[in-house]
C-alpha cells in the first residue's frame, strides 16, 4: 500500500535537523518538522489549522501587515525563491533572526 501525501510529506520534512515547515497559499500550516514544533513549543495536534504568523511572530494577521517582507506572499505571487532574514519568536517569547 502507498503510503498517503501527507504521510510521504512529513517523512521528507522530518530528515530535517532545522525547523521546517510547509504552508499553503492562506498561510496555513500544512506539515511542521519536530525541530520546528521544539523551537515553537507546539505540538503536532496544536498546529492543526494555524497559520504560519500565529506560531512564529504570535500575531493574528500576516507579517506583510506588519511591515515585514513576507517570503511566503513573495513566492506565492511569483512563483520564484525569495529570501529574508526574518524576526520569530522561540517557545520563550525571545526574538531570533532566522533566514526564511
Amino acid at each position: 500500500m502507498k503510503p498517503a501525501p501527507q504521510d510521504t510529506l512529513q517523512s521528507l520534512i522530518d530528515t530535517h535537523d532545522n525547523p521546517v515547515v510547509v504552508i499553503d497559499g492562506g498561510y496555513r500550516i500544512v506539515a511542521a518538522n519536530r525541530a520546528y514544533r521544539e523551537a515553537y513549543g507546539v505540538s503536532a495536534d496544536a498546529l492543526d489549522g494555524r497559520h504560519c504568523y500565529e506560531i512564529s511572530h504570535r500575531r493574528d494577521s500576516p507579517c506583510h501587515l506588519h511591515g515585514e517582507d513576507c517570503p511566503h506572499r513573495q513566492v506565492f505571487a511569483s512563483g520564484a525563491m525569495h529570501q529574508v532574514l526574518h524576526t520569530h519568536y522561540d517557545a520563550q517569547g525571545r526574538a531570533e533572526h532566522v533566514r526564511i
